[in-house]
């Protein structure tokens, strides 16, 4: 899984609940992919978890069939075998979320003071130098001009989990007994979501949207919502 150092995770929490104390409809995904793939079209692959734990999982195998499907909209053609040998590619999908993790915050309200009118009366002489003159009353208006200002505070504290999913493909042909990496790829995002179904199906639409991609570039993917069920 990709790391996000400690900058850059404050700078994805405050993205993806910025605004509502909850995450945007826009899923926002830093995808990275590494690889040394030519011409992929064509090529034979299947599908097998990177993790022990996930062999024989019916979870796995809905999104296996997921990852199969996007990859055979790149060209490449899905073979339901778990042996090696038989497909030009290994195919190995992970995913996940991390224990749940806390961000408090403490951050001003901005707001405006000033601007407001004030009535002054009071009483006017007039009539020159005369000993006496004319008394008189007077109604005048001041007014003070608006100005930026910090009107109170807001605080509280967000609950969030690290999303990942990871592609790796391997060549299909064996070198001394070991399947040799060709493409590591994967997306990484924060929010609130813990709903596996929700977030292999995203990550899969964010980091696939290219295949095999720029290798070593990392990209910010926008997932829109309605997104997430293509």
């Amino acid at each position: 899984m990709q790391k996000i150092i400690p900058g850059v995770l404050l700078a994805l929490v405050v993205l993806a609940f910025s605004g509502c104390g909850t995450i945007a409809a826009d899923w926002e995904w830093h995808v990275v992919r590494l690889h040394n793939l030519g011409t992929a079209q064509g090529k034979t692959f299947t599908v097998v978890p990177l993790r022990r734990e996930n062999i024989g999982s019916a979870e796995f195998k809905v999104y296996a069939a997921l990852l199969a499907a996007k990859l055979g909209r790149h060209g490449l053609r899905y073979l339901p075998t778990e042996e090696t040998g038989l497909t030009d590619y290994v195919v190995g999908l992970d995913y996940g979320i991390s224990a749940p993790q806390e961000l408090k915050y403490n951050e001003p309200i901005l707001g405006v003071s000033g601007g407001q009118s004030t009535y002054v009366t009071g009483v006017a002489v007039s009539g020159g130098t005369s000993a006496i003159g004319q008394l008189g009353q007077f109604v005048g208006e001041k007014t003070t001009n608006p100005t930026p200002a910090v009107v109170g505070r807001s605080s509280g504290q967000i609950t969030y989990y690290k999303q990942y999913v990871r592609v790796v493909v391997f060549d299909g042909r064996m070198e001394a007994g070991h399947l040799v990496k060709c493409y590591d790829g994967s997306a990484v995002a924060v929010g609130e979501h813990q709903d596996l179904t929700r977030i292999v199906p995203t990550g899969l639409y964010a980091l696939l949207q290219e295949f095999p991609g720029k290798s070593g570039q990392t990209k910010l993917v926008t997932v829109p919502a309605e997104g997430l069920t293509k």
